[in-house]
């Protein structure tokens, strides 16, 4: 399991959660988890495979209901 900064309500699964995990995980160039928490909404990058396209880490959305968008917190 990897730390993020505050502990969820349930814990965020990862790709190896899923059936067949290791086979999942193994095949995906990327992995990541939308983790919704009471007022916010996490997005959680766990793999990356070529280093180029993006990097490891969380981002942290709340939905504005005026506009009906998530913006970042």
């Amino acid at each position: 399991m990897t730390n993020f900064p505050r502990p969820p309500l349930y814990e965020v699964p990862t790709p190896y959660d899923i059936a067949g995990s290791a086979n999942w995980r193994n095949k995906a160039d990327n992995c990541l988890t939308v983790y919704r928490n009471p007022e916010t909404v996490d997005v959680l990058v766990q793999k990356i495979r070529v280093k180029e396209v993006g990097r490891i880490g969380m981002a942290t959305f709340k939905y504005k209901l005026s506009t009906g968008e998530f913006v970042p917190v």
